[in-house]
């Protein structure tokens, strides 16, 4: 992660040395900038940079959509990923980033109709299913994009031990997964399991990668349960 973010930084870096009044760049840039550098207030002056050069380009309304969300600015962030699919409309990532925005500002159910309608373009689409999955856990429900005999056997475990080993079974299973381990899976299982240490600990480790950042841990509805804990606030302050 670290070694593309900088190849990419300084990409990013050269092309506008190269030509200031390039949209693409400064949406690279910008990129970078809030989620590996964790610079916000530069990364907003390239993105809106990027916009006023090219208003019509949607991967700039989409990526500074998502980080005026992970900011918790909801509002801003849906106008931006409205017009990011308005321009761009066939774009799945920009329609599940939205999905993911609602959940995050507790909106749930126009979550759920728009990560549904990304499965009726694409039933393999797997941030689909984790939205959907986080929605449902929201709301005591569960949905699972695994294997029939997986299901079959995450079903017996549960009629016959209940949730806490039914969630141990998913934790043993994350490292075989067909898909690359979502960055706060790992997290999100332990916290289910009421392993709160744990949970901490991965979300730690995903920081000091800059796989993740704090902002997200203070938006992320999941995490409710540790907003109280002395280590989970230090990490947010980071």
């Amino acid at each position: 992660m670290k070694e593309r973010l900088t190849k990419a930084k300084a990409a990013a870096e050269r092309a506008l040395q190269l030509n200031e009044n390039l949209a693409e760049a400064h949406t690279s840039l910008a990129m970078v900038l809030y989620k590996f550098d964790w610079d916000w207030k530069t990364a907003e002056i390239h993105f809106r940079r990027a916009i006023e050069l090219n208003p019509s380009y949607p991967t700039a309304h989409h990526w500074y959509g998502e980080n005026l969300g992970i900011a918790g600015h909801f509002d801003e962030a849906l106008n931006e990923l409205k017009q990011a699919e308005l321009l761009d409309p066939f774009s799945l990532a920009v329609k599940i980033d939205t999905a993911a925005t609602l959940y995050r500002a507790g909106r749930y159910d126009e979550a759920l109709e728009k990560a549904k309608k990304v499965l009726e373009i694409d039933s393999d689409y797997i941030q689909a299913y984790r939205i959907l999955r986080h929605i449902y856990i929201k709301q005591n429900q569960r949905l699972l994009k695994t294997p029939p005999a997986t299901i079959a056997e995450l079903q017996n475990i549960f009629q016959s031990k209940g949730w806490k080993s039914y969630w141990q079974k998913r934790l043993e299973l994350l490292p075989s997964a067909p898909q690359p381990l979502y960055i706060i899976e790992l997290a999100e299982v332990y916290l289910l399991l009421g392993e709160n240490e744990k949970a901490i600990a991965v979300l730690e480790k995903q920081l000091q990668t800059r796989e993740l950042t704090a902002a997200f841990l203070r938006i992320e509805p999941i995490f409710e349960p540790l907003r109280s804990n002395s280590k989970f606030q230090e990490l947010t302050k980071k």
